[in-house]
């Protein structure tokens, strides 16, 4: 019994991890089809056609999106250079991140409680940051460290403490 438990349950993870694939690339489908009206979506089109559209992709808007992790495909846009993440509060920064590492992204725009989601290592990245959270009491000091930073978003703030 405990083995058909097992095995339904391994399963049942494999279905839900696939359905998870399949919504991250819509979102990414959506996303390309914004800029490139030709866009007939990832599995529909031949891979020389699609090649050709997504070596043109330099920015990718996945804002607000409910994301968990980066879609696969962002791995085949060679000249992206700007990924647009805000709004997706509970993705997961470590895959992400690893995922942003073997491309030529240099501009990653975060939506994170403090900046310490994020492995320090890829902090040169964010360049744009919106903190979560209702009520901010005091600012995080990792954020005032950043160098790149070309948006902030700040909820209301409350009174500050040092």
């Amino acid at each position: 019994m405990k083995n058909l438990i097992t095995i339904m349950f391994v399963i049942l993870l494999s279905n839900v991890v696939n359905a998870q694939t399949e919504v991250e690339t819509a979102i990414f489908d959506k996303a390309v089809k914004k800029h490139f009206k030709e866009w007939k979506g990832y599995a529909n089109m031949h891979e020389n056609e699609r090649a050709k559209i997504l070596k043109k992709i330099d920015s990718l808007d996945l804002s607000n999106n409910a994301l968990l992790r980066l879609p696969k495909e962002i791995a085949e846009c060679p000249n992206l250079k700007h990924i647009n993440l805000l709004g997706n509060k509970n993705i997961d920064w470590k895959d992400c991140f690893e995922k942003v590492k073997t491309t030529r992204i240099i501009s990653v725009y975060v939506s994170v409680n403090d900046l310490s989601d994020i492995d320090s290592v890829f902090w040169k990245l964010v360049t744009g940051i919106e903190l979560l959270g209702e009520m901010i009491k005091e600012f995080p000091k990792n954020i005032l460290q950043q160098k790149h930073l070309k948006y902030l978003e700040i909820p209301i703030i409350g009174e500050i403490h040092n």
